[in-house]
């Protein structure tokens, strides 16, 4: 089973099976996200976007253990964000477990990475 948690700006991740060498991958997602259109045959117009990647980090761990900070994203690129996490085996990329749910604004680091 893979759990998670926030603790002091860090994503504290813990994976049951540590046989091996495993990949956590990290994934701040962006909701009621709205681009206006500039160009094009959509210009004028504007989209919604739901579910969007911001930011991806991977993490190698030897013992199923992670203590890592979150990838960057500005706070102003979205209304809502969430976080999304798998644990896979290295090389591979078949999940091996999930978790995920909404993400304090307050803990984003603001450095504008997308």
């Amino acid at each position: 089973m893979l759990s998670a948690s926030l603790q002091n700006g860090q994503l504290i991740a813990d994976y049951a099976d540590s046989s091996s060498e495993l990949i956590l991958n990290v994934a701040v997602l962006g909701f009621d996200i709205e681009k206006a259109i500039a160009d094009g045959e959509n210009a004028g117009r504007k989209l919604q976007h739901e579910f969007t990647v911001m930011a991806h980090d991977k993490h190698l761990s030897n013992s199923g253990s992670w203590q890592v900070s979150l990838p960057g994203v500005s706070r102003d690129a979205a209304s809502r964000f969430g976080l999304a996490l798998w644990v896979s085996p290295v090389n591979k990329l078949q999940p091996l477990q999930a978790t995920g749910g909404w993400l304090p604004v307050d803990v984003l680091q603001d450095s504008q990475r997308f």
